[in-house]
């Protein structure tokens, strides 16, 4: 009876999140920004000895963030990313967790990967994702009121 109850539990938050293609590709960016975010913390804390140096100059990992969206924006700026909706939301993910993980380092341009504002940064992005996944009907319908009432007054 619970392996029942858990599956239909399961089947429903499918259905709910990830059935249709928008939906799912939220969805995507949401898994890949945690699991980014928490593997690249992990790395760092238990291997600070693994980076990239180019001469004297420290490669920190939100310039692959960078490249990263680089290439996505482009690709979708180009509509590639129409055949491959998941892989393109996985890709962004993972670049948006990269740079928002150094945050204060890019923000502040000092080297200090355990400053507050990185944290404070994935907070409020994790945030803006789950809110984008979980709650996109009220934003829709709120952008769509708020829009329409603009029109009336212009």
């Amino acid at each position: 009876m619970k392996t029942f109850l858990l599956f239909r539990f399961i089947r429903g938050i499918y259905n709910k999140v990830i059935a249709n293609e928008k939906d799912e590709v939220n969805f995507w960016i949401l898994i890949a920004f945690i699991i980014t975010f928490v593997l690249s913390r992990l790395t760092v804390y238990f291997t600070p000895w693994l980076y990239v140096t180019i001469g004297t100059t420290h490669i920190h990992h939100f310039s692959y963030g960078f490249f990263i969206l680089a290439i996505v924006g482009l690709f979708a700026l180009n509509d590639v990313h129409h055949k491959k909706r998941r892989s393109f939301g996985t890709m962004y993910g993972i670049g948006l967790a990269l740079i928002m993980d150094e945050f204060g380092i890019w923000i502040h341009l000092d080297d200090n990967y355990w400053v507050r504002h990185s944290y404070d940064a994935i907070l409020v992005t994790l945030a803006i994702l789950l809110l984008l996944v979980y709650f996109d009907n009220f934003w829709r319908l709120l952008l769509k009121k708020f829009s329409s009432k603009q029109l009336d007054e212009s």
